[in-house]
């Protein structure tokens, strides 16, 4: 990968991730629908956040499974469990 690439995808993630700059995690998040377990084969875990945000985390941006921290507002999924 070139450092043109490398530079538009560390600005990229810093933009994406930077939204929880000063947020507050509240609690964690679980999609344990049969939608997800069907793709994913577990259910897929997340944080809070006070802004009413929660941050999936995934394998990668597309949430091909669960590694990358896919920030959503409000939330995607139907969540059952939270704590």
């Amino acid at each position: 990968m070139n450092e043109k690439m490398n530079k538009k995808i560390i600005e990229a993630t810093v933009k994406h991730l930077g939204v929880l700059v000063g947020q507050q995690v509240t609690g964690i998040a679980m999609d344990d629908s049969p939608d997800t377990v069907g793709d994913f084969g577990q259910p897929v875990f997340g944080l809070k956040f006070k802004n009413g945000m929660v941050g999936w985390i995934m394998q990668d941006a597309e949430g091909n499974g669960p590694g990358h921290l896919s920030i959503n507002k409000p939330e995607p999924r139907p969540t059952r469990k939270t704590w």
